[in-house]
């Protein structure tokens, strides 16, 4: 169960990460999109000290940046050329490489950069419970609310978050996002791939 503070379903929290990579050693964060990557690296901007980190969102800017003293919280590293995480893998700079899963060459060098990376899991029925009681602080969502937003977010943070109690277009705006979420994914693929999985999918 994840920590006060942890991002949802964080089995380790940025309290671990944080301690790794100001001994200049470098963690992966892996989870497909909407599972809360980007917060953890927020809450791990929070604990290290914003002045002491340097923010690289692979998708705004193909170049890491030149860290100096400052870790590095790099976001959306699976959108990253493979010679940039090159380049920030020989840094001796602490980093913390956040990426949906991948494969080919970048997968290998993301592999030799940390073997173990941490892996983000969808939210149990608590870590929801603690979510949503954050977004709705004056409600108390009865059980059968939380046992349906389980339902039909499997837990996903991004669905949760858009998940309001008493709010009967609350299941609506999730499908909604998860409908999205997955065409993000598929867009991935080539289109050989995308008809297989369609395929799949019918049968």
């Amino acid at each position: 169960m994840a920590a006060r503070g942890d991002p949802p379903g964080s089995a380790r929290g940025p309290a671990e990460l944080a301690d790794a990579v100001r001994a200049g050693r470098k963690r992966r964060v892996i989870a497909p999109g909407g599972m809360g990557k980007t917060h953890l690296l927020d809450l791990m901007a929070d604990r290290l000290g914003h002045d002491s980190v340097i923010r690289w969102n692979a998708v705004i800017d193909p170049l890491p940046p030149e860290p100096g003293d400052a870790v590095v919280l790099a976001d959306n590293v699976h959108d990253a050329d493979v010679d940039a995480v090159r380049t920030l893998a020989r840094s001796p700079a602490g980093a913390v490489l956040a990426h949906r899963p991948v494969d080919g060459a970048l997968a290998h060098l993301l592999d030799a950069i940390d073997g173990s990376p941490h892996i983000v899991e969808p939210l149990g029925p608590d870590e929801l419970r603690g979510l949503l009681a954050a977004q709705a602080p004056d409600e108390t969502p009865p059980s059968e609310y939380i046992d349906g937003v389980q339902a039909y977010t499997a837990g996903i943070p991004r669905l949760v978050v858009l998940s309001r109690p008493g709010d009967p277009t609350a299941p609506f705006a999730a499908t909604w996002a998860l409908e999205q979420t997955v065409r993000a994914e598929l867009r991935r693929f080539s289109p050989p791939a995308v008809a297989l999985l369609s395929a799949s999918a019918v049968l």
